[in-house]
Formats: structure tokens, sequence, C-alpha cells
């Protein structure tokens, strides 16, 4: 008790009342707060608050006042909504303006990256048509689906590294579209097991190919992409495998090699399988990369900012 009074309640109040007139000051409370017990260092995946205070009705206003302060100098809601609407008409005609003026054939899928955004935000873009949102962190994903389970069209892509101790929180997850992020032969079975429990159709899934050779990015090495691949198909029949997925290297080359190798991939891929290679997505190109990504075939982009 003594420990806790030290350690915990005394610095949080502190910086909570302070935080009240000075929200920036929100940032110290992770630094301040230091506790060893796993239960209390858990954190809300939406406000990054300990759990224990998660449930604080403050907390989600909270979380509001520091999107605002970070991303919206303190707009209206009105304001706030105008904003992002603004933002996703602004990407959906660039993406349209490099499929006219490339004369491509078939126009991407624009996946709207929502991850630490509040849900009003993701409400706001579902309102301006948007149906096809991403998720970095299976339990920020699964915490935001179901409080969103009520848009029955809207699409959820996990796009974050999974370990295969959480694959079980994917089948709790309403609306999951798909799983962008195969990434070992492990994942695969774990995902399929749980998924086995899911009625309906199999899960949609890419593989994650590691294409910049970059250790801090997860995905197989290109050499790698025909094994997983077939495994996918021959060992989970509970997946369905849809697609190529990669992360470019930023400030990549004019010859954008992360895109091409990608492209590599496919052919591999699809020969292995007996596959045309319209049968298989390439998810590739983010919010610095992803009209160079569309001009090199990209079927998915994967945007979250301007």
């Amino acid at each position: 008790k003594q420990w806790y009074q030290r350690r915990v309640r005394g610095p949080f109040f502190f910086f909570l009342t302070l935080s009240m007139l000075h929200f920036p000051s929100l940032l110290l409370i992770k630094r301040t707060i230091s506790i060893s017990d796993r239960t209390l260092l858990a954190r809300n995946p939406l406000s990054n608050l300990p759990l224990f205070l998660s449930n604080k009705p403050w907390s989600q206003i909270l979380l509001l006042r520091q999107h605002y302060h970070h991303s919206t100098n303190n707009l209206s809601m009105a304001d706030f909504a105008e904003e992002i609407k603004g933002n996703l008409l602004k990407v959906k005609q660039s993406i349209a303006h490099e499929v006219e003026t490339k004369n491509l054939k078939v126009e991407p899928r624009l996946v709207a990256v929502s991850k630490t955004k509040p849900v009003e935000a993701i409400r706001i873009a579902y309102d301006c048509g948007q149906r096809h949102f991403g998720e970095n962190y299976i339990q920020e994903l699964q915490s935001k689906a179901v409080e969103l389970s009520g848009l029955h069209d809207i699409q959820w892509h996990f796009i974050g590294h999974l370990q295969s101790n959480k694959a079980k929180l994917l089948a709790s997850t309403p609306n999951l579209y798909i799983m962008e992020t195969i990434d070992s032969e492990k994942i695969a079975t774990a995902v399929n097991k749980v998924w086995e429990g899911v009625a309906g159709e199999p899960l949609r899934v890419m593989v994650q190919i590691n294409t910049s050779g970059e250790g801090s990015k997860s995905g197989v090495e290109p050499h790698e992409a025909v094994p997983l691949a077939l495994h996918v198909v021959k060992n989970c029949p509970r997946l369905k495998l849809v697609g190529l997925m990669t992360i470019g290297r930023p400030n990549a080359p004019p010859d954008q090699p992360d895109f091409r190798t990608l492209l590599e991939c496919r052919k591999e891929v699809c020969s292995s399988l007996g596959l045309s290679e319209s049968d298989i997505e390439l998810s590739m190109g983010m919010s610095s990369d992803y009209l160079h990504a569309i001009e090199y075939g990209s079927t998915n982009v994967r945007v979250g900012s301007l």
C-alpha cells in the first residue's frame, strides 16, 4: 500500500490535475508512473492509459482532446469532420488521377490507417463513404471493431505483426476483412486454427514479404515467399491466400526496388500455384509512396496521413 501511494497515486493525481490545465503534461504520466505489476502495467490500446484508469469517463474526453491538440488545433467537431472529409477527398482524387494518367486497368482499394485514432474519427470517415480501415495492433483493432460493430459493412484490415498467442483475438473481431501480415508458417497455422471456430468463409490473408531486407520490419525474405504461400494453400484450409504485402523502405530510389521485388514474388508464387497474376493482389504503398506503388501495380494502398 505504501509503495502504491508513493509510486502511483501521488504522482498520477499530481499530473492529472496539472493536465486539466495543460494537456501536453499528460505525456509525463507515462514516464512518471513506474509500475512493475503486469495488471497495473497493461494499457488501454485506445487511450494508452493504464487499464485500471481507462474506464473513467474522462479518459475518452482526454483522448479526443489529445487528437484535437495534435491534429486539429482545437477545432470544433464540425471543423474536425470537414478536415477528415477533405483529406479523404484529396487522397481519392490523387488515386483516381494516377489511375487515369497512367491508363491503369484497376483502381486500387484505399485502406485508411486508423491506428491511434479515436473511434469518432473513424465514424466520420465512414460517413464520408470510407469502408476499409487498417489497424496495426490487435488489441486496438479488436476493441474498435467491437465498438463499431453496428457499422455492418465496415471492413477491417489487420496490418501489423501478430504474435501467435494473440491469434485468438482475430476470431472475436467483428467485420474482419483480411489479415495482410502472415509472416511465418507458425502464424499461418495459429490463425488457421483459431479460424476453425468461426463460421462462414475462410479468412482472407496476404503473405508479408520483407522486400527491403530491413531488420526492423516483419515479413519473410523474397525467396521464402513461395514456400509460405504453399503452406497457406495446402495446410491452412480456413485461410484464403489473396495477395502479397510489403512495406517499402523510406526514401526509396526512383526505380522502387521494393515494389519491383514484390512484383517478382507474385510471378513466382503464381507460377508455383498455377494461378493468374490477377488472382493475387499486391498491398504496397503507404502515405509517403502510395502514388509510386499504384504506378507499379498496387491493388491495395494503406494511407494514414497526408
